[in-house]
């Protein structure tokens, strides 16, 4: 199977693929461009103590790849293992079960 990232589309097998970071975007007067990320921190506790950090620690940040003869598009998180996991940060890890064959 072609992998997108690599320069080739898995569905049409084109070669012309766009890699892009995927933006949210803010549309009040203070117009503003906002990244896509699998989660973020406001917060950071050190010696029992709360910090406010600005901007946020974004984790998991999003790129898209698309293909420009298709449209398909796949999106992948970069640095995944560094994606914290619990209720403060909306997320879970969910287990499948081991599979020896994975490519991975």
């Amino acid at each position: 199977m072609h992998d997108i990232r690599e320069g080739t589309c898995p569905l049409c097998h084109h070669n012309e693929i766009v890699r892009a970071m995927p933006r949210a975007i803010d549309d009040s007067d203070d117009a503003g461009s906002y990244m896509l990320t699998v989660t973020h921190a406001r917060t950071a506790q050190l010696s029992g103590m709360v910090f406010s950090l600005r901007p946020p620690v974004a984790f998991g940040i999003i790129e898209a790849y698309v293909c420009r003869r298709c449209g398909f598009v796949q999106t992948f998180a970069r640095e995944p293992e560094k994606i914290p996991i619990g209720e403060k940060f909306e997320t879970t890890l969910v287990r499948g079960p081991q599979n020896r064959d994975a490519y991975r």
